[in-house]
């Protein structure tokens, strides 16, 4: 979403040569539909499964949060060039803010 080349030192998923930003969209959009039918098979018959269904839940919402702070508030590195100007305590709130949802 932001256009890096790498993701924790490694590069990025959609920078390979034989994946590309489409499939790589659709690789994770895979991946996410492979989580609520895997939890319901695993725990079906558990109590507790709509407490973990929850958890999911919850993280996903914090995750999308943190990206649209991110991606649409200028997040990262123009956030630490805001720090040197005035409004610097509104900056380091909205940094921590980001960083409290953004998982990534």
């Amino acid at each position: 979403m932001d256009s890096s080349t790498t993701r924790r030192g490694k590069p990025c998923w959609y920078r390979r040569s034989d994946v590309g930003v489409s499939n790589a969209i659709n690789d994770g959009v895979f991946l996410y539909s492979t989580i609520f039918p895997l939890i319901r098979r695993i725990a079906s018959k558990k109590e507790w499964l709509m407490d973990v269904m929850e958890v999911f839940a919850n993280i996903e919402q914090c995750t999308l949060i943190g990206q649209h702070l991110d991606v649409n508030g200028g997040g990262g590195a123009a956030l630490q060039e805001k720090k040197n100007n005035k409004g610097e305590e509104k900056e380091i709130e909205r940094f921590n803010t980001i960083a409290l949802y953004k998982t990534a």
